[in-house]
């Protein structure tokens, strides 16, 4: 089954980044999951900045697909690189729970089915959000292969939070159903050439047109133009730009069908560098939800009471709202704990934590943070 969805192609090491990416560890559910996180020499905290997500693709991983060069546009547009690392598959290597893959004849296989990728993106946008002054309406999705097919899913499931979306070389997983609540702006690229996702038919998922359709249908579009993108590399393919019109508000649709490419990701010296087309579609748009941000970003209110607490003592905080996500981490940004809600209180035993200081956030359905600090004594 690992040949069905390849990894990127794109290795682009003629470009490199001023700032270094750290390797960030989160537990989740038990298990501990890895990412790559990208701050550009640029940020100093001063103002919001956004965050890009990027999804390799099957059998790939975080180190080689920081290659597709997003942390490069990052050091001269000021925004934060994530680079998750998908969990293994016993069958398929690394995958994503993306929804992509085959049924028929009875039988069906979906890589890392009961793998919680979403709660995965949830904590890290909350951890980001603790540690840097990150703009809640600016977060972004991309993703090549099975990574893109992660991307759709996100769009599906994740999109409040979420503001923008950039599927490679994928469509909607034939194992998930899609009802994303609100119009939403995507840009795709594909091959017509693609061997692995093919482009007409239905590989593990929908073709590239029903896709299409779904999100010109979902995003309230009733007009589509076509443009050529000038074909000046000598690169073999010829590539058609379509833009959807008359859109509902807040949806926005554009895909890039590529004559003749394969299972690929283009770069610098294509006709387009799918990467810089991303980031040139993202920042156009932000959440339309308003009041996604921080609900309180000093982190030196002290209301958790009694604080500093001792040794043996269990505390319950009151949370600004009922349901939500609450983590817990120590000065370095490791993730101590990560829980969920539904009553709006926390309880606290030190017992649990060494002595030192922490910060403690939440963070509700609409992705607003507020951040408390906590010290044991």
């Amino acid at each position: 089954m690992k040949h069905f969805v390849l990894a990127s192609t794109l290795l682009l090491s003629a470009l490199t980044s001023i700032s270094q990416s750290v390797v960030k560890t989160i537990n989740i559910g038990g298990t501990q999951r890895q990412y790559k996180l990208y701050v550009p020499a640029s940020y100093n905290g001063s103002e919001k900045v956004p965050l890009v997500f990027c999804f390799h693709g099957l059998g790939d991983n975080m180190d080689n697909f920081e290659n597709i060069g997003m942390t490069f546009v990052a050091d001269t547009a000021n925004f934060i690189v994530i680079t998750p690392q998908a969990a293994t598959d016993a069958l398929a290597g690394t995958a994503w729970n993306s929804g992509a893959g085959v049924s028929f004849g009875g039988f069906e296989y979906f890589p890392n089915q009961n793998v919680d990728d979403i709660g995965f993106i949830n904590a890290m946008i909350d951890t980001t959000a603790s540690n840097f002054n990150l703009d809640m309406r600016r977060i972004y999705a991309c993703g090549f292969s099975m990574g893109g097919y992660m991307t759709n899913r996100v769009a599906c499931e994740l999109n409040d939070r979420i503001a923008a979306f950039a599927p490679v070389a994928a469509t909607i997983g034939a194992g998930i159903t899609c009802n994303p609540g609100r119009a939403l702006p995507l840009i795709t690229f594909h091959g017509t050439s693609d061997a692995t996702v093919a482009y007409d038919t239905a590989s593990f998922g929908s073709s590239v047109p029903q896709l299409l359709d779904f999100w010109a249908n979902n995003n309230g579009c009733a007009s589509m133009d076509s443009s050529l993108v000038p074909d000046i590399a000598n690169d073999g393919y010829h590539i058609t730009h379509f833009t959807y019109g008359n859109c509902s508000t807040d949806g926005a649709l554009e895909h890039f069908k590529v004559y003749g490419a394969q299972h690929t990701w283009l770069g610098p010296s294509d006709d387009i560098f799918y990467t810089t087309e991303i980031w040139k579609f993202f920042m156009r748009y932000q959440h339309p939800n308003q009041s996604l941000g921080l609900l309180e970003s000093e982190v030196n209110s002290n209301i958790i009471f009694p604080n500093p607490i001792g040794k043996g003592q269990t505390i319950e905080i009151s949370l600004p709202r009922n349901e939500g996500s609450i983590q817990i981490m120590d000065m370095n940004g490791q993730l101590i704990q990560l829980t969920t809600t539904d009553s709006g209180k926390l309880k606290i035993n030190s017992n649990e934590l060494n002595s030192g200081m922490y910060l403690v956030s939440f963070t509700d359905r609409n992705g607003e943070v507020a951040i408390r600090k906590l010290i044991v004594e």
